[in-house]
């Protein structure tokens, strides 16, 4: 079961301009690939620096790149960005996979095998954190939207249907989705409009606001429908199983509430949405943590630690690695702990070579941007007061494949 903590907060922001918030923007991933360009689709690709924080268009060196598209899946995994279906200018919608090679600038086409899903606008990608899998949600078929889920195994080229258990998320598309450990995140994203029945109050209020607001909650086949802000975890730990965390009913009876007037993001173990006030002013920030089971059981296992009586400088076991990312905990002996002033960690690579990676009194600290399948080799020291200090002994952790 996860857990919705205390610490789930609402917080007020302002914003003195209207901001519009696309989809692809909302994702997180520094590329960016297609689009509409008015009444045409691009195949062009961006590429923002986030220390200019500036655009630049990227030149690639393939023969073959994908059509021109818009509303399609796309998400990065290191140095390759995948893109997924989605749907041509005049209409036609595909369920293509292609992958660019950031270090080459090179597209290919993915030849894949299996269960392929069909060809879709409006879906998400999203990868686990070693990049071996992707995962598809939802989408429109150019029929109907659908709330179905894929996976696909990167080496394999793979794809393979899946069937959770539990009340699924309603049938959608433009939502954003996000992995978290053994989780994937469904948040958002535009429903079927849902019919008000003639001479109700949602009819009249449609009717005041004039023909821009009925269009915009119209059927979604034609594009435009119900504005979802749900959020719903799909669950890996002992088979696929949906859970609704929140059911977005505060947007429910906002009839002005437009199809693209709600942005969210995943970031960490933090969803973030923004929310609009009737002048259509991004004015309030949402933010839910979320704690997963196996940190509640990390938790468990810390304040049980806490609570040992120990007699040196320790690195402790319960290292939490990523592909490129480990996070190492310590702690110092029982005896004068109160009087440490700080630690500093050392990390040393299989070559040997050995460099500061922290300093401060925390007792953890978590080394980034590292390579796969490799092993490190880590040493704190503590220093007290009296400027006397300790080591502890060296462990070596492994990032994951």
């Amino acid at each position: 079961m996860l857990q919705l903590p205390a610490t789930t907060a609402l917080v007020q922001v302002h914003v003195p301009y209207v901001i519009q918030l696309l989809p692809h923007l909302l994702m997180c991933c520094p590329q960016v690939f297609g689009g509409s360009l008015g009444e045409e689709a691009s195949a062009g690709a961006l590429v923002l620096s986030t220390d200019t924080m500036r655009w630049s268009s990227i030149a690639t060196n393939s023969v073959h790149q994908p059509p021109p598209r818009l509303s399609h899946a796309a998400v990065a995994v290191r140095e390759k960005v995948y893109i997924f279906g989605g749907m041509t200018i005049d209409g036609h919608l595909l369920n293509d996979l292609w992958c660019l090679d950031l270090d080459n600038m090179q597209w290919t086409h993915c030849t894949c095998y299996g269960y392929t899903p069909t060809p879709r606008k409006g879906a998400s990608l999203c990868a686990t954190e070693d990049g071996r899998r992707l995962y598809l949600f939802g989408g429109h078929t150019g029929q109907r939207l659908v709330n179905d889920c894929y996976y696909l195994e990167v080496e394999r080229l793979m794809w393979s249907q899946i069937h959770p258990t539990g009340t699924a998320p309603e049938p959608r598309e433009n939502h954003v989705a996000a992995t978290l450990g053994k989780h994937m995140f469904v948040a958002g994203g535009c429903g079927e409009a849902a019919a008000a029945p003639a001479g109700s109050n949602l009819t009249a209020g449609l009717a005041a606001l004039g023909g821009a607001a009925a269009t915009a909650t119209g059927g979604a086949a034609g594009g435009a429908g119900r504005r979802l802000n749900d959020t719903h975890v799909l669950g890996m730990f002992t088979g696929p199983a949906w859970e609704q965390l929140d059911d977005g009913s505060w947007c429910n009876n906002l009839m002005w509430l437009k199809q693209m007037s709600v942005g969210s993001v995943m970031h960490g173990n933090r969803l973030y949405t923004l929310q609009p006030n009737l002048h259509e002013q991004l004015t309030e920030l949402q933010v839910i943590e979320l704690t997963l089971p196996e940190d509640i059981e990390r938790m468990k296992t810390a304040k049980r630690r806490d609570q040992e009586q120990v007699d040196r400088l320790e690195l402790l076991e319960d290292a939490a690695a990523t592909s490129n990312s480990i996070q190492v905990n310590w702690r110092p002996p029982s005896k004068n702990k109160e009087r440490i002033t700080g630690f500093k960690l050392m990390v040393a690579t299989i070559t040997g070579v050995a460099r500061e990676v922290y300093q401060g009194k925390a007792l953890s600290y978590t080394l980034n941007n590292l390579k796969p399948a490799g092993e490190y080799v880590f040493c704190v020291k503590a220093t007290y007061d009296d400027g006397s200090h300790v080591w502890s002994e060296s462990k070596a952790f492994n990032t994951k494949t």
